[in-house]
């Protein structure tokens, strides 16, 4: 009976904590943002094309039928516009996002490991991001999509899959493709390493049955390309449309690594106000890593040197968020910046 009480007082602390986490969006009739009001405006003129016969808008604006993965803000806020005045429409919004975004990254991180519920709260200093408050609000909304996504994949990645579940995956990745196309690129690229991670990892650890594991791991393959074919289509030919596009621009190398060391993500306002803050968490972050990184090593090395026998692998079904992790960084200084039509990476 105590278990039961800690466990709901913890949920407790939690929606308390999104709840405070919501007082800088309260007061004020707007939150200010560079982005908020084009894409508040923009919902307002996608009701008034669908609903109005006003010649002169129709003369002059008209819906883009191509299936552009920007549109998930723009369809929230103008089915808000539809019964609630424009700031209350965005304020809701932004309320779905910052509530959204914590209790998503909390559903992933609850898939892997159950009892680390502490991690779930390092998803906080993340919500108020630069991203966030320039009014990329389709990004923002993406991520949530994303982790609520990868969990419910791992969740039932060793289950029978029923209708049902197929079902809400597709709703869930045709959500994250249609708020923000590098973020449905990140989910798929997870959800790839996940699926070979994971076979690899059985198939060491129970070698007598590699070839079941292998044969389980070509249907979630199969599965999962099945499911985000429509999605994996739209994304080659949002980028076969845009083949003229050749402006790219390029951060320099050294102020990559600036950013990574200031928290760049964090920072909104005052760099001179909010670097303290926003190095402590750096650090706390890149320790936290590095202290990951040396217990694999360590892991690895007492595996070979005493050979173990009660531990049949070095490494544990989940160490393949440090490949992820490794990817993503690998992109970040790869990647474009811009592709000079506006697409910041």
């Amino acid at each position: 009976m105590k278990f039961i009480n800690i466990n709901i007082s913890e949920k407790l602390i939690f929606l308390i904590f999104c709840l405070v986490n919501l007082l800088p969006i309260l007061f004020g009739l707007f939150t200010p943002t560079m982005d908020g009001a084009a894409h508040l405006y923009n919902s307002q003129l996608v009701l008034s094309l669908l609903g109005d016969n006003n010649e002169l808008l129709q003369s002059t604006y008209a819906i883009n039928t191509e299936p552009v993965p920007n549109w998930s803000g723009h369809i929230i806020l103008a089915f808000f516009n539809l019964f609630l005045p424009a700031y209350l429409a965005e304020k809701t919004l932004l309320i779905i996002y910052l509530i959204g975004l914590p209790y998503a990254f909390r559903y992933l991180i609850l898939q892997l490991n159950p009892s680390n519920k502490i991690v779930t709260y390092f998803i906080f200093p993340f919500t108020y991001t630069y991203l966030f408050l320039l009014g990329f609000y389709n990004f923002s909304l993406a991520l949530v999509f994303m982790f609520v996504a990868a969990g419910y994949w791992i969740k039932f990645y060793n289950s029978k899959w029923s209708y049902k579940n197929i079902v809400i995956l597709f709703v869930l990745i045709l959500s994250t493709y249609f708020s923000h196309i590098f973020v449905f690129a990140i989910l798929m690229i997870l959800i790839g390493i996940q699926v070979l991670w994971t076979s690899f990892y059985n198939m060491i650890l129970n070698k007598e049955h590699i070839k079941n594991h292998l044969i389980i791991g070509i249907k979630k393959t199969f599965l999962i390309t099945l499911i985000s074919l429509p999605f994996l289509i739209l994304f080659m030919l949002y980028f076969q449309n845009r083949n003229g596009i050749d402006n790219y621009t390029y951060i320099e190398t050294n102020e990559l690594f600036n950013w990574i060391i200031k928290f760049r993500p964090a920072l909104v306002f005052s760099e001179m106000s909010e670097s303290p803050i926003n190095l402590v968490i750096s650090y706390t972050l890149g320790a936290i890593l590095i202290i990951t990184i040396f217990v694999c090593i360590k892991n690895i090395h007492l595996h070979f040197r005493r050979n173990v026998a009660k531990t049949k692998t070095f490494f544990s079904k989940n160490d393949y968020w440090l490949v992820v992790i490794g990817i993503i960084t690998i992109l970040l200084f790869t990647l474009p910046d811009s592709d000079g039509s506006a697409g910041y990476v």
